[in-house]
């Protein structure tokens, strides 16, 4: 333990003082080498575990999945999430679309999604297999390494596809549901791709978020119809629907003009409430006018 701290520390101490300026840092701890200074450290190092474990928590999927969050970012700066599928002998893991259903979301439409792929999997060793990067079966002490190479890779591809395939002319969901919300909410201070913070102290990027009377926040997500974004919209907003933060109004907005699984609907309606685009003018429209006119009738 002893030799690893002093390597910690050596690490560390090369920032310190870019972090705290010339000499500020000799204050921070005790002198070299005292037990002090290896207990401070100990005890950060388990403080920030503690906090990555939190930010990083897997959950149990429909399909008997395990889907992990991790700290690999897709362009639109969602997380990306990989699922793992197997035993106490064997695993395998894999994004579950989540690059490809990236691009589509963006109206990015892929032609021969594992020839795409492939390239992003020969030199790591993974597959590309009906549109997903996935792993090899692997022995579960791989586990780890197999989660960081198939989300980087999954982010890679991502961000590759944005540049190399053109929109292709759709309904843009965003762009629509941004123009209701301009409409319903004028006058309303809306942040788009604003931040919060759910209970696990991770931080999520929202479409938009509506400032609204009494200091409440109205927190609306565009969802599409693809694992990725309906996994990750489903955990920010349950995330923070778990912090108890009733200034926070959530809600969820499809295209029903897709065809969608019940099974995806309900867990989405577990996370917030859910609204079809077609009548998302009409339901935002009624809540604001319902507002409005309470906050007249207090002002008069």
């Amino acid at each position: 333990m002893a030799a690893r701290v002093t390597k910690y520390l050596a690490d560390v101490g090369k920032y310190l003082p870019v972090v705290f300026g010339p000499n500020q840092h000799k204050a921070a701890v005790g002198n070299p080498g005292t037990a002090d200074e290896e207990d401070l450290v100990v005890s950060n190092v388990k403080s920030i575990s503690a906090t990555l474990a939190r930010m990083s928590a897997p959950h149990l999927a429909d399909n008997q999945a395990v889907v992990f969050p991790t700290h690999c970012l897709y362009p639109s700066s969602a997380a990306v999430t990989v699922s793992v599928f197997g035993g106490k002998s064997q695993v395998v893991v894999t994004d579950g679309g989540g690059a490809i259903s990236e691009l589509r979301s963006h109206n990015r439409e892929v032609s021969n999604p594992d020839r795409f792929l492939t390239r992003f999997c020969r030199d790591k060793g993974l597959i590309a297999r009906q549109g997903q990067i996935m792993s090899q079966m692997l022995e579960p002490d791989q586990l780890e390494a197999a989660i960081v190479m198939v989300a980087n890779a999954s982010a890679s591809a991502a961000r590759v596809g944005f540049d190399k395939f053109k929109p292709k002319v759709k309904r843009d969901l965003k762009g629509a549901l941004h123009a209701v919300l301009d409409d319903v909410f004028q006058g309303e201070a809306i942040k788009r791709e604003g931040r919060l913070t759910g209970k696990s102290t991770r931080s999520y990027v929202f479409d938009s978020l509506i400032s609204l009377d009494g200091g409440r926040i109205l927190a609306v997500d565009a969802v599409f119809k693809d694992t990725s974004s309906i996994n990750a919209r489903t955990i920010a907003h349950l995330d923070v629907k778990n912090t108890g933060d009733e200034s926070i109004i959530q809600s969820i907005v499809y295209d029903d003009s897709d065809q969608w699984e019940a099974s995806n609907l309900n867990l989405m309606r577990m996370a917030a409430p859910l609204l079809p685009f077609s009548n998302a003018r009409e339901q935002f429209g009624d809540r604001f006018k319902m507002r409005r006119k309470f906050t007249n009738q207090l002002n008069a």
